[in-house]
């Protein structure tokens, strides 16, 4: 978009937004049609002042190594190339590539430099994304069949039987032991969805800057029309923990087949791994229920004291450390150790959603409104209904995840054996 077109979009959604949307009978279609004005609205002047058109452009890699020392050398290089191929002798082809080295340890040594204090300060992700950056731009992999639109509606038959099929495996004639009862430690509604303010969804947007499909405007847009937006995310996200439900239309996730090897065979839909993502504004709503469902379970101290991972302060880091620390204790005591280590297929995807709900209401007193909020509808591909699982883009889905599998724990701790939801186990 250029710079002239997005000063002319927040100008637009300045005065959209004070003349429509701030009125209250437009915050109420909201959770009554699929299609609501904040989508639509911005949509439109997205359209207006940014029509799609089709260009093609060669996007250069970014140098940011690129100095002035640099500069000067291939400069220099340029013009002694230049010379030589006007003249043709000897000595000037001398002094070319005499210049081309140069240039080319100059480039060298000002990558080695950029790349050394970058890293030398950097954090894991800022690493990891670095080492990514380096390499080959990896482009999709699909099958052939899937530019088309009944090829793309293949895929939702593999990714539809996928959970079914593990829970098949999974089928185990009933033992002689007790069934697993779900603990309860609250019968009443022990939890209050305190309304959000516009500080903390200004807060939230800013930390947000990926876009997909689903978005009327991209990341970058929203947060530079905020100053007008934000009164109409906040009465959005309010009215959605007020009324515990979620708008029809932010259930809607676009889902990406993603081939899990590039070794494997594109033309085998069970090689792919289905990656959603989910809009903006959803994703907004979905973090401040996840500050108000971490801050409970703090409070209350619901979290298990084993967690390693989506627990601040809880890393691989701390699990790596302790596991360690007991091994060497055990040695230390002259006693054995067993390190049992368990996968879950799919384990984000097979969550049961009967189940999850049983545990939020009776283990973590999660209920009426709030409880209803957390009911996932359908995350659709070709509109196919999911009925297990949450979806890979959404905030809560590492939380949910753990509540899900925390009664693991109490399993395990039964046994005097020590466990980390990691799902790894020592004893």
């Amino acid at each position: 978009m250029r710079q002239g077109s997005a000063a002319e979009v927040v100008v637009s959604v300045y005065f959209i937004v004070k003349h429509t949307l701030l009125q209250t009978t437009r915050i109420e279609p909201c959770f009554k049609h699929d299609s609501y004005d904040y989508d639509t609205v911005l949509r439109t002047v997205l359209e207006k002042h940014a029509p799609i058109t089709n260009r093609v452009r060669r996007r250069a890699r970014p140098c940011p190594w690129y100095t002035y020392d640099v500069k000067e050398a291939r400069e220099k290089e340029r013009q002694c190339e230049h010379r030589w191929r006007t003249t043709k002798l000897e000595v000037h082809h001398q002094l070319y590539v005499e210049s081309r080295n140069a240039s080319t340890a100059c480039i060298t040594k000002a990558k080695c430099k950029h790349y050394q204090d970058t890293l030398q300060g950097a954090d894991n992700k800022s690493k990891f994304r670095l080492v990514r950056s380096l390499g080959a731009i990896q482009k999709a992999i699909y099958p052939e069949f899937c530019s088309t639109e009944d090829g793309c509606s293949k895929f939702a038959q593999p990714f539809s039987e996928k959970v079914p099929m593990i829970r098949a495996e999974l089928e185990v004639p009933r033992s002689s032991n007790p069934p697993l009862v779900e603990k309860t430690c609250f019968t009443e509604p022990h939890v209050s969805v305190v309304p959000t303010s516009d500080d903390e969804i200004e807060k939230i947007v800013f930390g947000l800057t990926k876009t997909c499909e689903l978005d009327p405007l991209p990341a970058k847009q929203i947060q530079q029309c905020l100053s007008s937006l934000v009164p109409v995310i906040t009465a959005i996200t309010n009215k959605s923990l007020e009324e515990g439900t979620m708008p029809s239309a932010l259930k809607v996730t676009c889902v990406h087949p993603l081939l899990k090897k590039p070794s494997l065979d594109r033309d085998m839909l069970c090689n792919y791994r289905p990656v959603s993502t989910l809009s903006h504004l959803s994703k907004v709503i979905e973090k401040v229920v996840a500050l108000r469902l971490s801050d409970h379970l703090d409070s209350q101290n619901l979290n298990e004291p084993f967690q390693s991972a989506y627990h601040r302060q809880h890393s691989t880091e701390t699990t790596l450390l302790r596991v360690c620390n007991d091994i060497q204790a055990a040695l230390d005591r002259k006693k054995g150790t067993l390190f049992v280590i368990l996968d879950l297929s799919s384990a984000f995807d097979t969550t049961d959603h009967t189940i999850l709900l049983n545990r939020l209401s009776k283990g973590y007193g999660i209920q009426g409104y709030p409880l209803r909020w957390v009911v996932i509808g359908q995350a659709t591909s070709e509109n196919h209904t999911c009925n297990t699982g949450v979806p890979q883009g959404s905030v809560l889905r590492p939380a949910l995840f753990s509540l899900y599998v925390q009664p693991v724990g109490d399993v395990i701790r039964r046994h005097s054996v020590n466990f980390t939801t990691t799902l790894t186990t020592c004893n």
